[in-house]
């Protein structure tokens, strides 16, 4: 039964995924109202729990706050859409701002393995990582040029965003669907 059931939600998580690369842009604009659904998810969990365990103890009204604030805010971001795309909106930014950041940290990184690699020449400890410090040079200008192109052009990291969840449900999906036929092959 587990097995049927896991190739089942891993068909249904693909052609969810699928539909996500179909409409990448669609699938970004719904991540704020996901998120806000998560947080009264949690919201609700952290009260149970919070009723379920002894009250008594230390710290349990901590619990009880951080349910009861999840679930205000995960209200508050479902029913308001002016909040969902400020989320969306942050998203996008921190994704640029996450490449232009590693961008310049990689390019760090690559001036820092060039010199180490120049000083060793000729040692035992010459590495491959050293011969090929150009690579990350070249993956951080990259990474910087595509933050400015974003930063230009917030939509290109939206859409780029939802594709990537798409790949991501996508292989879940195939993931369960694995999970499913190994363990219905070992079961025969």
């Amino acid at each position: 039964m587990v097995t049927i059931l896991s190739v089942v939600l891993g068909v249904m998580l693909m052609i969810g995924g699928a539909s996500c690369l179909l409409l990448p842009d669609l699938t970004f604009l719904t991540l704020g109202y996901v998120i806000g659904v998560v947080m009264i998810l949690e919201g609700i969990g952290m009260m149970i729990a919070w009723f379920q365990r002894d009250r008594s103890k230390e710290g349990s009204g901590f619990v009880l706050a951080s349910g009861i604030i999840s679930l205000l805010l995960g209200i508050a971001l479902v029913g308001n859409g002016f909040l969902q795309l400020a989320v969306d909106d942050f998203i996008v930014y921190s994704a640029i701002a996450w490449l232009f950041i590693d961008g310049i940290l990689r390019i760090v990184l690559a001036i820092k393995t060039k010199s180490l690699y120049d000083r060793e020449k000729g040692a035992r400890r010459n590495t491959e990582l050293g011969r090929n410090w150009w690579i990350a040079l070249i993956l951080g200008i990259l990474m910087i040029i595509s933050a400015i192109i974003c930063l230009c052009n917030p939509d290109a990291m939206a859409h780029t965003i939802g594709v990537m969840i798409g790949i991501g449900i996508i292989i879940s999906g195939m993931d369960l669907i694995h999970f499913g036929t190994t363990a219905w092959l070992l079961d025969r």
